[in-house]
């Protein structure tokens, strides 16, 4: 049978939303917006199998026209924040005919929505499996461009739902406030209108190690803050190591100043479980399993690519590794933190690591190379800041691409020509995880914030800062993925450097054994 499913979420005219373009899209129809004046045209997109629309008896007949449907909900809402409709979208069993699958869902509106007075809005999906660059392949990954090649394995339906019932006279009346959740045996996938109570009268949120230029934290945080105006956040120590996140949770344990929430390189976060309060948010099921904690206790939020970044104008053209041994940038190469304590440190270490002829399993060369760096007097252990960078005092810096592109982008308006670079034998690639603190001082409003996270919004926030974030594929599967950054995004370029839990929690041990008595602090 098919894997779990179930991702609820509303469309909001306060987030620029229209449910008429939603409407549009998930039937790859030609829709007239008479609110925006605008087209929504999706006739090309495909891969639709069925769509309906299912009244209750009391509606008005023309509303079997979902553009008459749409723009008549759109029409009843009167305000420029308003919530306009609420969609589940469900994966549907593979083993079923798609005739049997259309009776399933029929089943589960009519009974569950429409007698309430819903109007429910049914397109079913089945998408072929597609390459990186979205192109249809076989059952061996060769591009095809035949269906009877193809391969389809997520059949899912999206149901677009009225959220004003019809009363007995076919016209509107007031919002419900009832709360839809799928469920699967005592499993619950939603955020309810009770925790939502219970994160507004917390009123606060603790976040930390979240520097507002790093994968464009500053405008999630903002932009949480504009949607949850009931939760003052309050942000703890910008440059903190995933270590120090941690620490800070113990030091503080107990306490209102307590971090509730973590923002974490997989190193710290996979051996640091005993810190975190399992919890799975309602895009639990696209997150890919080989990035989350089976128990929820953390799970990929985005990554980027392993990097070097430099001071052009000053160093000139950096080609590889070795070329940071010349005098001339002296104790001026940082990675960012200490490897065994900072994730973009740790990821550091493993792209100087492959470059040196090793690989997970043979972490010596890098060491080597560190050892090499230092006794050149060019390795600083200088925490990395924005502030280290505009006075030059790390003029070469090992770290995320996304953290790279913010760099460049600051610097520009400075006068200063900052470059980077990957390498492609040395792609070293891992997802930052999220992870709330087992002691969170206001934690309905830490599962809020998650909750936050994984939705499209702040998705793309993290995409347009140049990081690609874990729901990128059903992102783009879906049509909410923002196709400006889509166009522009960094890339990996050959086979990268990936590692497991295991593999995560070995490197840091044998770091933790290794770095201070060969580098020192």
């Amino acid at each position: 049978m098919a894997i779990f499913q179930c991702h609820i979420q509303v469309i909001s005219r306060g987030e620029g939303r229209s449910v008429v373009s939603a409407a549009a899209y998930r039937s790859a129809s030609r829709i007239e917006n008479n609110y925006t004046g605008l087209t929504d045209d999706y006739t090309q997109k495909g891969w639709v199998e069925y769509s309906e629309i299912i009244l209750p008896a009391n509606a008005p007949g023309e509303w079997n026209d979902r553009a008459v449907l749409w723009n008549a909900v759109e029409k009843a809402e009167k305000s420029r924040d308003c919530r306009l409709a609420r969609e589940i979208e469900v994966a549907l069993p593979q083993e079923l005919s798609l005739q049997e699958n259309i009776r399933l869902v029929q089943e589960f509106v009519r009974d569950s929505f429409v007698s309430d007075g819903m109007i429910a809005d049914i397109n079913i999906h089945n998408p072929p499996v597609r390459d990186s660059s979205g192109i249809p392949v076989d059952a061996d990954g060769n591009r095809v461009t035949d269906r009877k090649d193809m391969v389809f394995r997520n059949p899912h339906a999206h149901i677009l739902l009225t959220l004003r019932p019809l009363d007995e006279n076919g016209r509107w009346m007031p919002k419900t406030e009832k709360e839809y959740l799928c469920k699967k045996g005592n499993q619950t996938k939603a955020f309810t209108a009770e925790e939502f109570k219970a994160a507004k009268e917390e009123g606060a949120l603790n976040v930390i190690a979240l520097p507002h230029d790093w994968s464009n934290y500053g405008e999630v945080i903002e932009s949480f803050k504009k949607k949850y105006p009931e939760i003052k956040v309050t942000e703890l120590n910008p440059n903190a190591s995933s270590k120090e996140e941690v620490d800070a949770a113990k030091t503080n344990k107990g306490t209102d100043a307590a971090p509730d929430v973590f923002d974490l390189g997989l190193a710290v976060a996979s051996t640091s479980t005993d810190n975190f309060a399992p919890y799975k948010v309602q895009a639990w099921d696209k997150i890919p399993e080989s990035v989350k904690d089976a128990d929820g206790k953390y799970y990929a939020d985005y990554t980027g690519i392993m990097s070097v970044g430099w001071n052009a104008d000053k160093y000139g053209d950096i080609s590889s590794l070795d070329d940071l041994l010349d005098p001339k940038f002296a104790g001026t190469v940082a990675l960012n933190g200490k490897p065994a304590e900072a994730g973009a440190a740790f990821n550091g270490y493993l792209m100087a690591n492959q470059l040196a002829g090793g690989d997970i399993n043979n972490l010596q060369p890098g060491l080597d190379y560190f050892k090499k760096l230092k006794d050149a007097g060019n390795l600083t252990t200088v925490d990395v800041t924005d502030g280290t960078i505009d006075s030059g005092q790390t003029g070469v810096v090992m770290d995320w691409s996304y953290n790279q592109a913010s760099y460049q982008k600051s610097l520009k308006e400075k006068g200063v020509n900052w470059k980077f670079k990957t390498f492609k034998n040395a792609q070293v690639v891992s997802y930052y995880n999220q992870a709330i603190n087992v002691d969170a001082p206001h934690p309905a409003a830490a599962r809020l914030w998650e909750e936050y996270l994984y939705t499209a919004d702040a998705q793309n926030e993290w995409f347009k800062g140049g990081a690609n974030p874990v729901l990128l594929d059903s992102m783009k599967e879906d049509g909410t993925v923002d196709q400006n950054t889509l166009k522009t995004a960094i890339t990996i370029e050959g086979d990268p450097v990936t590692y497991t839990n295991d593999d995560s929690t070995r490197i840091t041990e044998w770091l933790q054994n290794n770095w201070d008595k060969t580098i020192g602090n």
